[in-house]
């Protein structure tokens, strides 16, 4: 065993309840689990991996076919089978602009499919792999961004992944790579991104790789660290007390509300353009979801 979040097959066999040959045989007839492969050829297993096992020994142990529970690859639980499509989804993620190519949106696709399935073994998968998948513009749109989006939503939903923290981590980890620099860009189009706590850190990173990919020049300062005088929009990501030397600012949040930008407004902002206050689409779906309510209650009156 490498660290404590990678296993050998005889380690996740003994945690999962399975045989090192179950776990070889159902790799080879039915593509999963596919660990990634160490460098003297040894498979080594994730800790999202090992907790699929765990749950697809309990379905099989229970009477549940290997054949029905593994397809193309990636199993489907139950429920997921069942409803045919999932229950639920991660909304605003699938709000998002449509990404700038045609790898990017398939891979986006499966992101999403994996978030509304709250799915925490095949997203880190995903966002493991994605930089020998698709090109890095590709990965910021078609992987990092959604993924962080979703995942915050998972909690709004009460669906928080046993690894949330450790997944936005690597996420955040993965946008500060992708984050170019604009230095030469006009102040007109500058952004100062002010995360309030550690928890909005990787909203913010994801904010500063999107911002700076539209050519804006970004400032991202550390948690409680003080902002410049500037004429550079100044932008706090979350909804924590402001800091005693900032009156008013625009909010920035994951998911966005009606009081703050969410991530996926960005990918709508023309290049020029200020972050706006509010988010137009949340505020328009909360006016969906009552006028819903509202003819809902009207039905059952009648």
């Amino acid at each position: 065993m490498t660290t404590s979040d990678t296993f050998n097959i005889k380690e996740a066999a003994k945690l999962s309840g399975l045989t090192p040959s179950v776990l070889r045989v159902w790799e080879f007839r039915y593509g999963w689990p596919s660990p990634k492969r160490s460098r003297n050829g040894y498979r080594c297993f994730t800790r999202p991996q090992v907790d699929d096992l765990v749950r697809a020994a309990r379905l099989v142990k229970n009477g549940m076919a290997v054949s029905r529970l593994i397809i193309d690859g990636y199993p489907r639980w139950p429920a997921e089978q069942r409803e045919g499509k999932p229950s639920r989804e991660v909304r605003a993620a699938h709000r998002l602009a449509e990404p700038p190519t045609r790898a990017a949106a398939e891979i986006r696709d499966r992101v999403l499919t994996a978030l509304d399935q709250a799915n925490g073994g095949r997203l880190h998968e995903l966002v493991s792999s994605a930089c020998v998948m698709v090109r890095p513009r590709e990965e910021l749109y078609g992987v990092v961004l959604p993924a962080v989006i979703g995942l915050h939503e998972l909690i709004s939903q009460g669906r928080r992944l046993i690894d949330h923290d450790r997944q936005l981590a690597m996420l955040a980890g993965r946008a500060r790579q992708l984050t170019r620099r604009n230095p030469e860009v006009p102040q007109a189009r500058a952004v100062t991104l002010l995360p309030l706590s550690a928890t909005d850190q990787a909203t913010a990173q994801v904010a500063a790789a999107v911002l700076a990919d539209q050519g804006r020049a970004v400032t991202l300062l550390a948690s409680g660290q003080v902002p410049a005088a500037s004429s550079a929009q100044t932008v706090v990501v979350g909804l924590g007390e402001l800091p005693l030397n900032i009156s008013t600012a625009t909010r920035l949040t994951a998911i966005g509300d009606a009081s703050s930008c969410g991530l996926a407004t960005l990918t709508h902002l023309e290049p020029a353009a200020a972050i706006p206050a509010v988010d137009p689409n949340r505020i328009e779906e909360t006016i969906e979801d009552e006028e819903l309510v509202a003819v809902g209650s009207e039905r059952q009156a009648s």
